[in-house]
Order: C-alpha cells, then sequence, then structure tokens
C-alpha cells in the first residue's frame, strides 16, 4: 500500500467510526425519549 492509500484508508476509518457513533447516539436518545414517554404516560 502507497502512502495514499493509506491516508485515503485512515480517513474512510475515521469516517465509518463517526458515522456508527453518530448512530449509537441516536439510537440512544431515542430510546431514552420513549422510554419517559412510556413512563409519563403509564402513570
Amino acid at each position: 500500500m502507497t502512502a495514499r492509500a493509506m491516508l485515503w484508508a485512515a480517513m474512510l476509518g475515521m469516517l465509518a467510526i463517526r458515522s456508527v457513533v453518530l448512530q449509537a447516539a441516536v439510537v440512544l436518545t431515542m430510546a431514552l425519549l420513549v422510554f419517559a414517554v412510556e413512563r409519563t404516560f403509564v402513570r
């Protein structure tokens, strides 16, 4: 692998990791919202 190919691979890896982290954060916030709504309506 050349230096340029390694640089591209590192950039793509960083982007993939960042998107995965963003998706996990969105799923967690949605789950928390659903949990809070269910608790308020159960009362």
